[in-house]
């Protein structure tokens, strides 16, 4: 997803539309919920213009490689 208000109204929706056709009140009221934050950051995002958080990926730690040394054939 793209630090774009219309996204998170676009997931809004989404959210909404389950939270009608949920089996229990439960599940509908949780689908409002998570509909309800969607629409928050999507303020947000429009008064920002971004989101405010950085995503970044985590880096990778550097592969450490040991030299092997050579054995020495045992000589009877």
């Amino acid at each position: 997803m793209t630090d774009n208000g219309a996204d998170y109204r676009g997931e809004a929706r989404r959210c909404r539309m389950m939270a009608r056709t949920a089996k229990t009140a439960a599940t509908a009221r949780r689908w409002a919920e998570l509909a309800d934050e969607y629409e928050q950051l999507a303020v947000v995002v429009e008064r920002s213009g971004r989101l405010g958080v950085r995503r970044t990926p985590p880096q990778q730690p550097q592969a450490v490689q040991q030299q092997q040394g050579r054995l020495k054939p045992n000589k009877p």
